[in-house]
Order: structure tokens, then sequence, then C-alpha cells
């Protein structure tokens, strides 16, 4: 690597650290791999547990393996609704077997082994499932959907042995039909991410944070505390539809959750719907709901280290999906 390469890459990071101020601090680029074969276009990015960085494509319906330095180390999924195909993917994670269970949109979960060969697939009748995560136990927690219409439980426990969902919880947090909107609706716009002991999860429409033991018992759940939720509260409060889809509209909504090493959550969120661009705005919450840090204007981040400080995010200099910035979040 030439000088002159290095001095312009310095140059960079310090520039983009001045666009996003003190919160978040730029380290280094990471570049995925591509070619004639793979190219990304719809990638949704998991939160990175080991040394693997594992990406769903939405639109070429597989799933793609990187190294943490960014080399493609294999993919594979087709789309289709056979055995081994995928139809839009919304999640991967990685067992300890070396397998992958990958879920699908419409509630299906398909186990891979570790070279990407199809071994089994279920269908968990749960309608939108959007997330995965892995459980310290081994459980797999489904995030995003409802067992039936009538049930309005956004979480579950998934046992990647059998291959079948265990336990439903956390209620969806608002009545649906008081505003005039359908329970899927809203069920899919839920977040949860595992941190230290606990579940943290929230609902895009509440600025509440929920915590949950890793049976799914609840443990607590505190309030935000901060006037960018404060129009976000008022839809508890409006019983007219219409009024209620206002309130919504200008209303900051949750997009993203992360756990720090100290516990902390980093909340993500658009501040405003109705703005023709929406800002990104980046919380850091400590466990009694406390606001430790905030920031409008943040970057995009597409996925996080379990456990660490290091995320990764959108690059603003590029318009390449393969082209991501490292950051280190600032507590302070």
């Amino acid at each position: 690597m030439s000088r002159a390469f290095l001095t312009v890459l310095v140059i960079l990071l310090l520039s983009l650290n001045d666009l996003y101020g003190q919160f978040f601090e730029v380290t280094d680029r990471l570049t995925l791999e591509e070619n004639n074969e793979v190219i990304l276009g719809l990638p949704r990015f998991q939160e990175r547990i080991g040394n693997e960085i594992l990406v769903v494509d939405q639109e070429t319906h597989r799933v793609l393996v990187y190294d943490k330095e960014g080399k493609l180390l294999t993919h594979f999924g087709r789309y289709g609704r056979g055995p081994g195909d995928l139809e839009k993917p919304t999640s991967v994670v990685k067992l300890s077997t070396g397998e992958y269970l990958v879920s699908e949109f419409k509630g299906r979960i398909s186990k891979f082994d570790a070279t990407g060969k199809f071994q089994s697939v279920t269908d968990t009748g749960i309608p939108r499932l959007n997330g995965l995560k892995i459980l310290p136990n081994g459980v797999v927690l489904l995030i995003g959907g409802m067992t039936t219409p009538d049930d309005h439980y956004l979480l579950h426990l998934f046992d990647p042995l059998t291959m079948e969902v265990e336990k439903a919880f956390f209620q969806l947090p608002v009545d649906p039909a008081e505003y005039g909107m359908q329970p899927l609706t809203l069920a899919e716009s839920s977040f949860a991410v595992v941190c230290q002991d606990k579940i943290v999860a929230s609902h895009a429409m509440l600025p509440k944070l929920f915590y949950f033991d890793f049976d799914g018992e609840k443990v607590s759940e505190v309030q935000i505390k901060s006037d960018l939720f404060s129009i976000m509260e008022k839809h508890q409060m409006s019983s007219n539809p219409t009024r209620m889809m206002e309130i919504y509209g200008s209303a900051s909504w949750l997009s993203g959750l992360h756990c720090l090493n100290n516990g902390s959550v980093l909340v993500q969120f658009y501040q405003n719907l109705k703005m023709k661009r929406n800002p990104l705005v980046a919380m850091l919450i400590g466990k009694h709901g406390n606001v430790l840090n905030e920031q409008t204007e943040t970057p995009d981040i597409k996925f996080s280290i379990r456990g660490t400080d290091t995320v990764y995010v959108k690059d603003p200099e590029s318009d390449l999906l393969n082209s991501l910035l490292k950051a280190t979040v600032n507590k302070d």
C-alpha cells in the first residue's frame, strides 16, 4: 500500500469524522468482494458474532458469506419455493454446529450445512418473519411476526434441532384496531437485539425498550426520555384513525437496535416521516431509559459486532452497495 494512498485514506476518514461529529469515529473502509457471479442487489446485513459477515440478498434470493476482511467465502440459495429455494430471505444466522438457518418473509426457515447444501425446511406459520438472532443457549430468536392474526406476538423462540417454534411472546404493544390499522401492518416493524443477559425489544411506533430474559419472560420496560419522541407518545392518546395517521406521519420511527459492550443500546430512527429527506438519528440509551448520547444526521448503520462498540455504516461517498465504513461508537 503506497504512502500516497494512505494519506488520501486518512484525509477521507478525518473528513467523514467531521461529518458525523463525535458520536461515530470512522476508522476504516470495508469493501465486500463481488465478481461476475455475485453482485449485491438488495442486501440485508446481519449482526456479526464471529469472524464471518453474513448477508441475505433479497433481489438475488441467496445468502452470501464473507470473511471479516470482505473476501467472499461462499454463497448459496436460488429463487423458488421448493426445497433449498429461497423467496425474499430476510435473515441468516450461523449455528454452533456450523449450519446456517435462513428465514423468509413469508415464514419459512431453511437449514443449510456449512457448505451451503440444503438440509431441511419448516413453515413456522409466522406471516411476516423479519429477523433471526442467536441466543447464548443456542435457541434462535425469531423477530417481527405473529403466530396468528389474533395472537399479536412479535417474538418467538425457535429450536434449531427440532425446527419448531417453542414459544411466542412480546405482545403487540398497541391495539391496531383502535387506529383502524391491520395487525400485520404493525407487526412488520418490531426490532430485537441480544444484549448481555437480556433480549431488548422495541416497536417502530413506540419510544420504549422492553427487556426479556432468554426464556421470553418480561423483566422490565423503560421509556426513552427524549423530546424527539414526544410526538410518538401522542398516538397512545388518540382514538381517531385519521388523526392517528397524521401523528404517525410526523413522528419518529425506530429503524434499528444495537447492543454495545457496556450493555447500553444504540437506537437508530427516522426523525420525521413527513419530511422529504428523513434524517437519521442515533441515540445511546442506558438501562434505565436515560439518553447517554444522541446525534442527528448520523450514518445509516448496516450492522454491528455483538458486544462491541464497532458498527459498519453506509459509505456516503459511494453509491456502491458493497462499500461500507467501519466506525467506533463513542459513548461519552
